[in-house]
């Protein structure tokens, strides 16, 4: 086993990177979870139209998600929570300690964001996507 690490802290910096450097990552799930999704596609498992109403026939999804397709949600333009912890803080609270398996939690998470009304900021149009 081995442990190293090498350049520097930011550009421009000559500070060192060590191996206890710790550094801001944000937003990472987003890329990872359209780089999943096209994956998906290019499978043939789901479409970039299939939408929400398709994908989550037993849910009772807001008319104002009816034809939010996983483009829409992928891109920023399906109008779901601004965020889980904000708008939902009763929801992310117990998915801390959740011990139920993760398509269970996706599943919760994905009813409890569709079946709200539509908001203007759209920041947490990748939650229901892994459900899909």
């Amino acid at each position: 086993m081995a442990l190293g690490a090498g350049g520097v802290y930011f550009q421009g910096s000559s500070s060192p990177v060590q191996t206890t450097s710790k550094f801001r990552l944000g937003s990472c799930t987003k890329a990872m979870t359209g780089t999943l999704a096209a994956i998906l596609v290019e499978e043939e498992v789901v479409s970039w139209t299939q939408t929400a109403a398709d994908a989550f026939p037993d849910l009772s999804i807001h008319t104002g998600f009816a034809d939010v397709t996983l483009v829409d949600l992928l891109s920023h333009h399906a109008g779901t929570s601004l965020s889980l912890p904000g708008e939902h803080p009763a929801l992310w609270n117990s998915l801390l300690f959740d011990a139920r398996p993760l398509p269970k939690q996706r599943m919760e998470v994905a009813k409890e964001v569709l079946e709200s009304p539509p908001r203007t900021h759209r920041n947490c149009t990748h939650t229901p996507t892994p459900a899909m």
